[in-house]
This record gives structure tokens, C-alpha cells and sequence, in this order.
């Protein structure tokens, strides 16, 4: 039996080997290669971005911090300059009827700045108390009625406000004449008095020999407001009054009727003016009517009823 031979495979040249290796494995060597290089640049690429993103991050917080600082320094200065007062303050005088009664504004406005510069608090508009140095003018000067204080806007100076008080009856004595307000203080005497013809006041006058002061009590605030009442009245009934007195040692007001040689008493005890000077009105009319005249005085001081003399 003959052997059969074995074939032999066609010779491949070393180039084909080649090609066919490299045909093999090239796809293999050329992903990993593009994949390492790809991999290294977007490494690169996001280590920048985020650098250079944390960059403006920082900036942007500091220059918030910065705005946000100046916008809080810039308040405070602006709050420091408007809330900030001087001891300058603007007197004004409000009211005509009793401006006469009042002293020279430079004494006022002297004093107001003497107060508002004995505490650091009155230079500023937060801390400075109105009320304080309302009070404390209104103690000073008694002649003052009100004093209203109020804090400009814009501005730096207090505004003080006088309000006067109003004279309601003149007052002779033996220490002068006085024109006194509802509280019984005195609040001018003197040639101030001439600037007060025009109020047309009623005239009272006291036989006591007590010595009266300017811008001091001179009568109680009861007295005189019933004074002044009980004229109101009887000039409001058209019955002129010659004459008033308070005499000395009483609690009796004497008012005589121009034409009449009586006079009529009044009890200053009882504040009701109305109800004395009515029930003068109806013994008046009564007597007129029946032809009566009471040759010393008509006493009305005790409620509802009436003397005659």
C-alpha cells in the first residue's frame, strides 16, 4: 500500500502574516489608544472648568459681601446724619391774644438750648424726650400755657412751639396791675397791659394788701375764673357793671351796677358764677318791676335764693 502524501499548505509569505496579524488586532490597539488619549484630555478639560468655576464663585461672594457692606455702611451714615440734632432750637409763637403777656423770644430760645444741652440724649431724635422739655419749659415759664415739641424731618433743629396763656381779667392792687389768666397767674403788667386794651377784660380790684409778682399766683384759678364768668354774664344780659372788688378778709366778690347805689355779693366759694348771676338777673327784674331799690346791697351767695337790704 502506497503512502499517501500529505499536502502541503501554500506557502504565506511574511507579509501576508503580517497583513493578517495587523488585519487581527488592529482595532483592538487603536481603541484603547483613542480611549487613553480621550481620557487624559477630558481630565484636563473638567479639572479647568471647575477651577475656574469655584474662581468666579469666590469672586461673586466676596463682591456680594463687598456691595452688601457699603449698601449697610452707607445706611448708617445716612441714619447717623438725619437722626443727628443741634442745641439750636426754632422758637415759634403760636396764638395773638396773649402774646403780649410773653418775654422776649432770645430768653426763651436761651433757655430751650440750655436744657437741650445738659444731656447727650437731646442730640439725637431717637433718644431725645419732647415731653421732657415740654415740661420743663412749661415750670420755667409760668406764662405759658402750652409748649408743644416736635422733631423736624429733614432738618436738625427742634421746633418749640409757645403757646400763651390767655389773660381773661385785669387785676389792680396795690402792688400794680396785673392781667391775670384762668389759673390766676399773672402774665404781664405794665405797658404790656396797653398792648391787652383791645380784649376789653374785665377789671377787678383787690382791697387786700397782698404783694403780687409777675408770672406768680395771684388769685386761685377758682376766683378767677368765676370773676370773669360772673362779667360774661351780666354783660351778656346787657347789665353794665361799674365795679368789682374782692374785699379784704372775705371770700365775697362786690359787684355794683352803674346807676344802682347798691352793690351785690357774691360768694366766691361756690364756683357755679352762672347760677349767682342768674338768680341776680331774676331779683334785678323783679325789683325793677315793682319799683324797688335796695339802698345797700342784694345778696345772692347762697343757692336759689336772695337778700335784699
Amino acid at each position: 500500500m502506497i503512502p499517501r502524501k500529505k499536502q502541503k499548505s501554500p506557502p504565506t509569505s511574511g507579509r501576508q502574516r503580517q497583513s493578517r496579524l495587523s488585519a487581527d488586532k488592529p482595532s483592538v490597539f487603536s481603541y484603547y489608544s483613542r480611549r487613553s488619549e480621550e481620557m487624559l484630555g477630558t481630565g484636563r478639560k473638567i479639572a479647568r472648568t471647575e477651577t475656574a468655576e469655584k474662581t468666579r464663585q469666590v469672586t461673586r461672594y466676596w463682591r456680594q459681601r463687598f456691595g452688601l457692606g457699603a449698601l449697610l455702611v452707607s445706611a448708617i451714615l445716612c441714619a447717623v446724619y438725619f437722626t443727628t440734632l443741634t442745641n439750636n432750637p426754632r422758637i415759634e409763637v403760636v396764638g395773638q391774644n396773649g402774646a403780649s403777656s410773653l418775654q422776649d423770644l432770645s430768653v426763651y430760645q436761651s433757655a430751650a438750648q440750655l436744657m437741650l444741652e445738659k444731656s447727650v440724649l437731646n442730640q439725637n431724635k431717637v433718644t431725645i424726650s419732647t415731653t421732657k422739655l415740654s415740661n420743663q419749659m412749661l415750670a420755667k415759664f409760668p406764662e405759658l400755657n402750652q409748649v408743644q415739641v416736635s422733631l423736624p424731618l429733614l432738618n436738625h433743629r427742634v421746633q418749640v412751639r409757645l403757646i400763651p396763656a390767655e389773660p381773661i381779667l385785669l387785676l389792680a392792687s396795690a402792688s400794680g396791675s396785673y392781667a391775670l389768666d384762668s389759673r390766676g397767674i399773672a402774665l404781664a403788667t405794665g405797658s404790656r397791659l396797653a398792648d391787652l386794651s383791645d380784649l376789653d377784660l374785665p377789671l377787678v380790684t383787690d382791697d387786700s394788701s397782698l404783694e403780687l409778682k409777675l408770672r406768680k399766683q395771684a388769685l386761685p384759678a377758682g376766683n378767677a375764673t368765676f370773676i370773669a364768668g360772673v362779667s360774661a354774664y351780666l354783660k351778656a344780659q346787657n347789665l353794665p357793671i361799674a365795679s368789682m372788688t374782692l374785699p379784704a378778709g372775705s371770700n365775697e366778690l362786690h359787684v355794683r351796677i352803674t346807676g344802682k347805689p347798691y352793690y351785690v355779693k357774691f360768694n366766691l366759694a361756690d364756683n357755679n358764677s352762672r347760677q349767682q348771676a342768674g338768680t341776680l338777673i331774676a331779683v334785678y327784674d323783679r325789683l325793677n318791676a315793682q319799683a324797688i331799690t335796695p339802698g345797700e346791697y342784694i345778696d345772692v351767695r347762697v343757692a336759689g335764693r336772695a337778700y335784699y337790704r
